[in-house]
């Protein structure tokens, strides 16, 4: 058997211990620290291959510098738009009462996502992530709303037992609706409705102490400053009356 084969028939590693096929290579090469993990020279030809495969689905970076050309390149190779419009982004086919959409924010987001050359798939990701928790939001506020509401009523009704709830809700709906008619609140606070919205979205609509002042006042005030001019009491639930939104 030839001495310098091993049992294999593959040649031995040299005394410095790099694999013997180095020493057919030029002398700049031999001392190649990354060829010597290759011990034979298919185990080389086998890592080219692989590597000529890989580089075919490789993505050249952008970088600061990059050419309008490069840029061109990476979109069209992530797949990303030819506009801002073009990327997919789904909605349920229908929202929860009372959720507003965001639809500045999408456009927004989408030129965004464009300007940034990012891919449509994270696109749709990032924007299902954002659009979940805002709908997860607004089922934990309607919620809190809606306990909030049953107190509220639970409260009165422990005031005001049998049919004096009716009674006095009545007369809180009358003492709202005449409030906001003749107190003409300013431009600057949103006239009557911006009132309204205010005690609305700070939840004073779903305070029985508020109803109950408003009822009492319809007392001290008098009957005859209510009879005109402001709706009757009807029979719906006060909060709902008072703040028809905030079902």
């Amino acid at each position: 058997m030839d001495d310098d084969l091993n049992i294999d028939g593959s040649q031995k590693d040299g005394d410095d211990g790099r694999p013997a096929w180095m020493g057919q290579l030029s002398d700049d090469l031999k001392s190649n620290e990354v060829l010597t993990q290759f011990k034979t020279i298919s185990d080389l030809g086998k890592g080219h291959l692989d590597l000529t495969e890989k580089s075919k689905s490789y993505i050249k970076p952008l970088g600061e510098k990059s050419t309008p050309e490069e840029v061109a390149e990476f979109r069209k190779a992530i797949g990303a738009p030819e506009s801002p419009d073009g990327y997919k982004i789904e909605r349920p086919d229908k929202f929860p009462e009372g959720f507003v959409y965001d639809e500045v924010l999408e456009k927004e987001f989408r030129e965004l996502a464009f300007a940034e050359h990012i891919p449509p798939k994270q696109v749709a990701s990032l924007y299902n992530f954002y659009l979940n928790r805002e709908l997860k939001l607004h089922d934990e506020v309607s919620e809190f709303v809606k306990e909030n509401r049953n107190k509220a009523v639970n409260t009165l009704k422990d005031i005001w037992k049998g049919d004096a709830y009716k009674e006095n809700t009545e007369k809180a709906i009358r003492t709202f609706h005449k409030f906001l008619e003749t107190s003409s609140p300013p431009e600057t606070l949103g006239g009557a409705e911006g009132v309204k919205d205010w005690v609305e979205k700070n939840g004073f609509g779903d305070d029985p102490v508020m109803i109950w002042t408003f009822s009492k006042l319809f007392d001290l005030i008098g009957d005859d400053k209510f009879i005109k001019g402001a709706p009757a009491g009807g029979t719906g639930d006060v909060l709902d009356q008072m703040f028809p939104s905030m079902k």
